[in-house]
């Protein structure tokens, strides 16, 4: 069996960082994704999410159907998937203490990967290797 690193199957990107507030608004163009939005071992619709005003954003953060989202911070590290449902109008982003994986597909599916990520093992493997005492985070290093 060939062992890879997620780095040579994916695109990890941290999330978009907010300069002050966030802009909230419920008629807004766009749609933000915090941790607490990350339901354990679940997927994310858009539809779910905050509003906001739109914000200049790297495209690259703008999140895609089946990207994997990872918490980078607190006490679980369970991978979701991001489902674009019914292709909303709107995009949406994460913000920065979220991880978000894109699979190279041409070398492993979506699902799989998601699948892998979710483990029990993987889980505890990444609490391992978070740092901080009081509220701990995960090094993007470490993924």
């Amino acid at each position: 069996m060939t062992k890879k690193l997620l780095k040579d199957i994916s695109d990890i990107r941290v999330g978009h960082t907010f300069r002050g507030k966030v802009p909230r608004n419920p008629e807004g163009e766009m749609a933000f994704l915090t941790i607490r939005d990350i339901k354990e071992g679940g997927a994310v619709s858009p539809h779910e999410l905050e509003r906001m005003d739109p914000q200049v954003v790297n495209e690259q953060l703008i999140l895609r159907h089946q990207d994997i989202l990872i918490p980078g911070r607190g006490d679980h590290y369970r991978a979701a998937l991001f489902c674009e449902d019914d292709s909303p109008s709107y995009p949406v982003i994460a913000s920065n203490l979220v991880f978000i994986i894109r699979a190279r597909q041409k070398q492993i599916l979506p699902l799989y990967l998601l699948w892998v990520l979710s483990q029990e093992k993987i889980e505890t493997f990444l609490r391992g290797v978070t740092r901080g005492s009081s509220i701990p985070f995960l090094p993007k290093s470490n993924l």
